[in-house]
């Protein structure tokens, strides 16, 4: 009997050693990002892959704190939603939108945003020379469900119409399909859409393309922390000036020092100004210029 609650004793202790190491070894915190199930090339695969720059990049700040990732794909506009209700701690990248900034708190990520546009129609449109002139057409504006271009679309009192999921493979069979539609595409997505259909452009598939309708689009990008979210503390910043525009530089409120989403502001500054993320950017074949 005596050999018995030695051995007992002997194995309790062992088990609780053994408790105790895997808790120590166990992330201190989960952080859950989102981004839409459409996916973007190079920064994060359709869903259910989440492989790209997205993930990498903060998967190893995740690491960097003490965190596990936990990627969770919607439609950009839920994706939205989750942000606003507390639901999702980050969405990895995107611009400042003052409306956005009740719900997120926007943290510098490294990126920035250089894009240029064209426009595409039914091959039976007039040229198109800026966005506006689509108010002297039949056409209606097809915009991905969440993003911004919808309060440029309002602003212009231009016909617009907000899908969920759009993309510009989607849009294009829309207009093969002889819907009066005009959608706005990246020209990368353009050059490599062509390439992938080894044509030099659409007007057999009777698509016009406006090459001088779409401005460009050139800005910082930022992490968006959700301010309803458990890893995010805030207090008031002491470097705010009111008479100044509202910027991420310029808000009334900063993170808590030592809180996760101040940690979190930390590694993604280390990550860029260490040139680890030039190598992420290289190793997912992604030029920002």
């Amino acid at each position: 009997m005596k050999t018995v609650t030695t051995l007992s004793v002997t194995t309790l202790s062992i088990t609780l050693l053994l408790f105790s190491s895997l808790i120590s070894a166990a992330p201190a915190c989960t952080l859950t990002m989102t981004y839409k199930d459409v996916g973007k090339p190079g920064y994060m695969a359709p869903s259910p892959d989440n492989t790209g720059l997205y993930q990498a990049l903060y998967l190893e700040a995740a690491q960097r704190i003490g965190c596990s990732l936990i990627i969770k794909r919607f439609p950009k506009k839920r994706s939205l939603r989750q942000l606003q209700a507390g639901k999702i701690d980050i969405y990895p990248s995107t611009g400042f939108e003052e409306s956005r900034s009740l719900y997120l708190h926007y943290i510098p990520n490294g990126l920035f945003r250089n894009e240029t546009y064209y426009g595409l129609s039914p091959l039976n449109t007039v040229e198109l020379e800026s966005i506006d002139d689509i108010k002297d057409t039949e056409l209606t504006w097809i915009i991905e469900a969440g993003r911004t271009t919808v309060n440029s679309a309002k602003e212009k009192n231009i016909p617009y119409q907000a899908l969920v999921g759009l993309t510009h493979t989607k849009a294009i069979k829309m207009i093969v399909w002889k819907r009066k539609v005009f959608y706005q595409i990246d020209t990368e997505d353009y050059n490599r859409y062509l390439k992938e259909q080894g044509t030099s452009d659409l007007t057999h598939l009777n698509i016009k393309t406006h090459k001088y309708c779409c401005d460009a689009k050139s800005q910082k990008l930022y992490a968006g922390i959700s301010r309803f979210s458990p890893i995010y503390q805030e207090e008031q910043n002491p470097d705010y000036d009111p008479l100044m525009p509202l910027s991420p530089e310029n808000f009334p409120t900063r993170l808590v020092p030592g809180s996760i989403g101040h940690q979190l502001s930390q590694a993604l500054e280390d990550i860029y100004t260490s040139g680890r993320l030039n190598q992420l950017l290289n190793e997912y074949n992604i030029d920002l210029n």
